[in-house]
C-alpha cells in the first residue's frame, strides 16, 4: 500500500462563544469562568492548548474560525498559496467527512464536504507548536455553503491533489468502502478539487488521506462563554 508523505491530521475541537446581554429576554445567568464541554467537563486551561485545533463561532457576530495548532509550521509558499486561491470557491485544503444517523431505521450514512479557506495566517509560534487561523465556509460538492458550518463529531483532515497511484490503493479503497459504499470514490472526487499540494517547511507533503477514518480528527462541540 502506499504509504503517506507527511500527512498530518488536523486534530480539532469545536468551540461556541458567547454571553448573555442586558437585552437578553429571559433571566440573564453569568457565563461559566471555565470553558466547558458539551458533557460540562471543564477544558484545558487556553494557556496550554493541546497541539489541535479550535473551531471558534461567536453566537454575537455570527463569525466561525478555524485555529489549527500544528508542530511544525506550513510552508510559506502553501500560506501564500492558500490565500492567492481565496477567491477560488473550490480551494479546499480540508476535507470534513460527516456521520448521519438515521434514527428510524438505526442507519448511518456518510456525507464528505470541503472547507473553503478565504485566509489563513500565522497567529503565534512556541514550545507548544505553531498557531494558524482560518476564515471560510464548509461547501458540498457542488460549492454551495454549509450554513450551519463545522459541527461536533465532524472527522477532518487535510486535501491532497489528485494522485491515480493514490486512487487506485485497493487496500484504502476497501477500507473506507467498508464504513460507507463509494467513501473512497467520493474523497477522491475531493481530491480532484484541489490543485496544489499542502507542504511543510521540512519539505514534507500531504498525499493522501490517513490510512482509515479512525485516523482522521474528530471534532468536540464544546461551549465558550466570556463577559
Amino acid at each position: 500500500m502506499m504509504k503517506q508523505i507527511g500527512f498530518l491530521a488536523v486534530l480539532a475541537s469545536l468551540v461556541f462563544t458567547g454571553c448573555n446581554t442586558a437585552n437578553d429576554p429571559v433571566k440573564p445567568q453569568r457565563c461559566p469562568t471555565v470553558p466547558l464541554d458539551s458533557d460540562g467537563q471543564a477544558l484545558p486551561s487556553e494557556s496550554a492548548p493541546a497541539t489541535g485545533a479550535d473551531v471558534v463561532f461567536n453566537q454575537i457576530t455570527g463569525e466561525q474560525t478555524l485555529e489549527i495548532l500544528l508542530p511544525i509550521p506550513l510552508s510559506e509558499k502553501t500560506v501564500n498559496i492558500i490565500n492567492a486561491y481565496a477567491a477560488d470557491p473550490f480551494s479546499l485544503p480540508i476535507v470534513v467527512v460527516r456521520s448521519h444517523l438515521d434514527p428510524e431505521i438505526g442507519t448511518t450514512d456518510f456525507k464528505v464536504y470541503g472547507y473553503h479557506v478565504n485566509d489563513i495566517f500565522m497567529a503565534s509560534a512556541d514550545e507548544s507548536g505553531v498557531l494558524y487561523k482560518l476564515s471560510g465556509e464548509l461547501v458540498d460538492e457542488t460549492g454551495t455553503i454549509m450554513p450551519e458550518g463545522l459541527l461536533g463529531h465532524d472527522m477532518i483532515a487535510f486535501n491532497a491533489p489528485y494522485d491515480p497511484e493514490v486512487a487506485s490503493d485497493a487496500e484504502l479503497e476497501v477500507t473506507y468502502n467498508a464504513v460507507a459504499p463509494n467513501l473512497w470514490s467520493d474523497l477522491m472526487e475531493w481530491n480532484e478539487k484541489m490543485n496544489y499540494e499542502i507542504t511543510f517547511v521540512s519539505g514534507s507533503a500531504v498525499s493522501s488521506y490517513p490510512e482509515s477514518l479512525n485516523g482522521w480528527t474528530v471534532t468536540r462541540a464544546v461551549l465558550r462563554c466570556e463577559e
